[in-house]
């Protein structure tokens, strides 16, 4: 990514939720997707596929970000995303 020199900072969301089959993954992140096994329905018969299509857009908004999700099913799932920096941090004076 350009702008990486100043480092990264991550942040992950852990659950221990159903998790997510493999083969269900791609769906994750596009508008509307959702994931069609009846387990997933009957957890969250209300979704209607935009939450993480929305986390994406905040995210891709953010300049050079990377987001990921990796799942085992029947144990749970992680989402992260890294924010790069373009500055060091000893380059940022606060003053109050």
């Amino acid at each position: 990514f350009p702008g990486k020199s100043g480092g990264a900072i991550r942040i992950e969301v852990v659950d221990n939720g159903l998790g997510i089959k493999s083969k269900n993954i791609p769906l994750l992140f596009k508008e509307f997707g959702r994931v069609d096994d009846p387990e997933n329905q009957t957890l969250n018969p209300q979704g209607n596929g935009l939450g993480l299509w929305i986390c994406k857009k905040f995210t891709d908004a953010m300049g050079p970000v990377s987001l990921s999700v990796t799942s085992t099913y029947g144990t749970g799932s992680t989402f992260a995303f890294e924010i790069y920096r373009s500055t060091q941090l000893n380059d940022i004076s606060i003053t109050s």
